[in-house]
C-alpha cells in the first residue's frame, strides 16, 4: 500500500491529473497510457491504456488537502479529513464508540471516522453502508461489522500538518 499526502488547488480537475501523475510515478507507467474510470457503485477505477488491471486506487480531499493510495492485487480505502471543533454525527457512530467518545478530544472522533470512510471506500460501497454498524476497536487499528472482524490487510492510522492545517489520515486494504 502507497499513500501521498499533498496540497493542490482545491478544482476536481488538479486532484484528478495529482491522482494520475503519482500513480504514474508510482508504476513507472507514461501518464498518457494511465485513466480513471468508475465501477457501477462509484468506486474508482485505475486504467492502464484503457483497461483495469490489477491496481486499486482510493483517493480523498478535504479543502486543499488531497490523500491518494495505490495498491496492488487489494483493495484500498483512503480518507482525509482536517481536524477541527464539531459535535460528531451519532449517525455515524456505534452505540460503544458514542460511549467512549464522552469526554474525549475530538482527534479520537476523526481516528474513527477516517477508518470508517477508508474501509467503505476499500468496499466500493462508500455510504451505502450503515457506518452505526461498524465500530473501530484500539489504536491498532481493529475494525468490526455487524458484531463480526473485519479482515484487514494493512492499515494505518496518523495525523500531520499539511501547511497550516492538522489533518487526519487512514489507508487500509482489504
Amino acid at each position: 500500500m502507497l499513500t501521498r499526502l499533498g496540497l493542490f488547488d482545491g478544482r476536481p480537475e488538479s486532484r484528478r491529473a495529482a491522482l494520475l501523475d503519482f500513480c504514474s510515478e508510482i508504476l513507472g507507467v507514461a501518464r498518457s497510457r494511465l485513466g480513471l474510470a468508475h465501477d457501477p457503485l462509484g468506486a474508482p477505477l485505475l486504467l492502464v491504456d484503457g483497461a483495469p488491471g490489477e491496481w486499486s486506487v482510493s483517493s480523498s480531499s478535504r479543502e486543499d488537502v488531497c490523500l491518494f493510495g495505490l495498491a496492488r492485487s487489494v483493495r484500498i480505502g483512503v480518507d482525509v479529513e482536517i481536524v477541527r471543533p464539531i459535535e460528531p454525527p451519532d449517525v455515524a457512530l456505534h452505540l460503544r464508540e458514542r460511549t467512549r467518545l464522552t469526554g474525549a478530544p475530538i482527534d479520537a472522533f476523526y481516528e474513527l471516522w477516517t477508518l470508517k470512510e477508508a474501509y467503505v471506500k476499500a468496499l466500493g460501497v462508500g455510504f451505502r453502508r450503515d457506518l452505526a454498524q461498524i465500530e473501530v476497536l484500539g489504536a491498532a487499528p481493529v475494525l468490526r461489522e455487524f458484531g463480526r472482524p473485519v479482515a484487514l490487510a494493512d492499515a494505518r492510522l496518523w495525523r500531520e500538518r499539511v501547511g497550516a492545517k492538522t489533518v487526519m489520515c487512514a489507508a487500509l486494504t482489504l
